[in-house]
């Protein structure tokens, strides 16, 4: 019997952690932690399982940054700071010591860093502007990092933007649709030791298009500890 403690993020105002028991094959809710509005996407650090970020999915879009109890409730939040957009709809923590943020509904994100540990942030971030598609808007999705490059979906159109860093800053480049771009709309798939994301960006500031194909994979957010 393996027993797991789950986070669930959605559209209300707390977290929910629950027990779910391999062998009875039973879900228990165990806690529900407040948090602001519509925690639609939390993720955890990726060196210590104890820290959480969440964002706020509102139209003045928030990431707030919370310790996990040993019981799985959530401590805090312990810092939030603005996204510096509207609907951030997806948060994730890079090995640069920043935590990235993607504003669906105003076409941006930021690349927030963490100050004196990973709970706490800079207000120094840079708003970074996804360019639209021909005649859309730019609903930045989800963002992935890969060596000195993170990978931004778009959410409806077949494109995908990439930001690359430069010191301290990162540029912006964009991967259009061609017969070997396969784009998943909504999520890219991290497999990259499968070799199932290929790229190549331009070395000098540009808009040249690379190529990227990824696979469909579904996230939930959901957290398992």
């Amino acid at each position: 019997m393996v027993n797991f403690t789950i986070l669930a993020g959605g559209y209300t105002s707390f977290v929910a952690s629950y027990l779910f028991n391999s062998k009875a094959g039973s879900l228990t809710l165990l806690s529900q932690s407040p948090t602001g509005s519509n925690p639609s996407w939390i993720t955890s650090h990726p060196t210590n399982s104890n820290i959480l970020y969440a964002v706020n999915e509102v139209s003045s879009g928030v990431l707030q940054s919370f310790t996990i109890n040993t019981d799985g409730s959530l401590a805090g939040p312990v810092e939030q700071i603005s996204s510096g957009g509207n609907s951030p709809a997806y948060a994730s923590a890079l090995s640069t010591s920043q935590v990235a943020i993607m504003n669906y509904g105003s076409g941006n994100g930021e690349m927030i860093p963490t100050v004196s540990d990973p709970l706490h942030f800079s207000q120094n971030a840079s708003l970074i502007t996804f360019p639209p598609p021909d005649g859309g808007v730019s609903h930045p999705h989800m963002a992935l990092e890969h060596g000195a490059e993170v990978f931004i979906s778009d959410l409806v159109s077949c494109i995908a933007y990439y930001a690359v860093r430069n010191y301290s800053d990162f540029f912006i480049g964009t991967l259009g649709c061609r017969q070997n771009l396969e784009i998943n709309r909504r999520r890219l798939s991290g497999h990259m030791e499968n070799s199932r994301i290929y790229h190549t960006t331009p070395r000098k500031r540009s808009s040249s298009h690379g190529h990227l194909r990824c696979s469909l994979s579904l996230h939930h957010s959901f957290y398992t500890f």
